[in-house]
């Protein structure tokens, strides 16, 4: 489903997740050719940004570059919140 077809509020809550950046560097990856291609360019950031293909952030539209910094910078945050958690789990014991 195109994330333009989503509501705001629903676009907002599927960017807190690394998957979304993941899938719109993959779809970048796959329809680049034809984007650039096929698209007319006055039309590009807005087809790109309804299809999904590039996430905004204050109306700032991502490179497939900040879509994996993005994740890599989540899971790092993620990894790193796991050691904290569970050393203090097992500090307790």
């Amino acid at each position: 489903m195109p994330m333009g077809l989503l509501s705001d509020g629903a676009q907002r809550f599927i960017k807190l997740f690394p998957g979304a950046y993941v899938a719109a560097s993959y779809r970048g990856i796959l329809m680049d050719h034809y984007v650039t291609s096929d698209i007319p360019e006055t039309m590009r950031d807005e087809f790109t940004k309804f299809l999904g293909i590039k996430i905004s952030i204050n109306d700032h539209l991502l490179s497939i570059g900040n879509n994996l910094w993005l994740v890599f910078v989540a899971s790092l945050v993620g990894l790193i919140a796991y050691v904290v958690i569970n050393r203090l789990k097992y500090k307790r014991n």
